[in-house]
């Protein structure tokens, strides 16, 4: 497991941020399974940090999609 995940700043807003968010690698399936397996077995801090890095493009999608949604 690969725990030299990159940093994210509060510098340069949200544009910034997007760009950021795009260095956290996506999961396969098997790997993804595999941290929560982990996590929940051991309370490893670092698998749970892998899962949640790995969705924060799904986050930031979902927040345009529910924007668009709400003030339509």
């Amino acid at each position: 497991m690969n725990s030299n995940l990159p940093a994210l700043s509060n510098e340069g807003g949200l544009s910034a941020y997007l760009e950021q968010i795009k260095k956290f690698p996506m999961l396969a399936a098997e790997e993804e399974y595999m941290l929560a397996k982990n996590w929940k077995a051991t309370g490893n801090v670092k698998a749970a940090e892998k899962l949640v890095t790995s969705h924060l493009r799904l986050v930031a999608k979902l927040r345009w999609v529910i924007e668009d949604m709400v003030f339509q």
